[in-house]
């Protein structure tokens, strides 16, 4: 049973950055952006003009994913930074060229930033 409990406990620790996201209220709960046949595109408007991005693959390949950034919120643009919330890692420069790449997405996996 204490294993049980350190591991619940331990992985609601590692998922705080995904809860405050969630919990995060801009006018908006979050909104479909593409439903394609093998994967999902969500964003969500965040206070102070941030937008999440969450990226689902419901297929059982891996996918590649291109996101136009205008798709998920007008005001991104190239180079703009994100934060990987699975990974708790930063990313630089994450939009290229007005788009952003999700490459070799795992199936049944999903990023979040």
């Amino acid at each position: 049973m204490d294993q049980l409990m350190v591991l619940s406990t331990t992985s609601l620790r590692l998922r705080r950055e995904a809860i405050a996201v969630n919990q995060q209220w801009s006018g908006q709960p979050g909104r479909l952006v593409e439903d394609a046949p093998s994967y999902q595109e969500w964003s969500k408007q965040l206070p102070k003009g941030d937008v999440a991005v969450f990226v689902l693959n419901r297929g059982n390949d891996p996918v590649d994913v291109t996101i136009a950034a205008a798709s998920i919120a007008p005001s991104l643009n190239d180079g703009a930074s994100a934060r990987d919330i699975w990974n708790h890692t930063d990313e630089p420069g994450l939009i290229k060229g007005g788009t952003l790449q999700v490459s070799k997405l795992a199936s049944h996996d999903s990023v979040f930033y």
